[in-house]
């Protein structure tokens, strides 16, 4: 394959059509389906080391759940790893944003769970990542 010019958004957008890229960090505020979903929140933790969060569609009794998974990359010397981090125990819980705390190794997770009404109740949870443990959560 020759080099491709993709110095406009035209170009760029036609080049991922032809060769079926998908954008890895879409994100949509309520995904329809699995594919509207794929990934999103991307933090910077340390100069070999990135987290993000990837959400699915799960079915709960008779409702549609959005599930949500932490996941850390990791660079090694010519590869790289994938572990999962942290997904909430409560199976309704569906992860609205977190962020990373790079000097406590912590991660800082805004949690939503629909009540009857149809609004959320959210909750915040601290993780420690270094020890896998639920520090504090309200």
């Amino acid at each position: 394959m020759g080099l491709v010019n993709l110095a406009s958004n035209e170009s760029l957008m036609s080049y991922h059509k032809e060769n079926q890229i998908n954008e890895v960090n879409e994100s949509a505020p309520e995904p329809d389906n699995e594919a509207d979903a794929k990934c999103s929140n991307f933090y910077y933790y340390s100069d070999d080391c990135i987290f993000y969060m990837t959400t699915k569609v799960c079915k709960l009794g008779l409702k549609n759940v959005k599930r949500s998974l932490i996941k850390m990359v990791e660079a090694q010397f010519g590869n790289y790893k994938i572990t999962d981090i942290y997904e909430d125990k409560d199976g309704r819980a569906e992860i609205l944003n977190f962020s990373v705390d790079n000097t406590k190794k912590i991660l800082l997770i805004l949690t939503g769970i629909k009540n009857q009404k149809g609004k959320r109740d959210k909750f915040i949870t601290l993780f420690d990542f270094d020890r896998e443990k639920v520090i504090f959560s309200m």
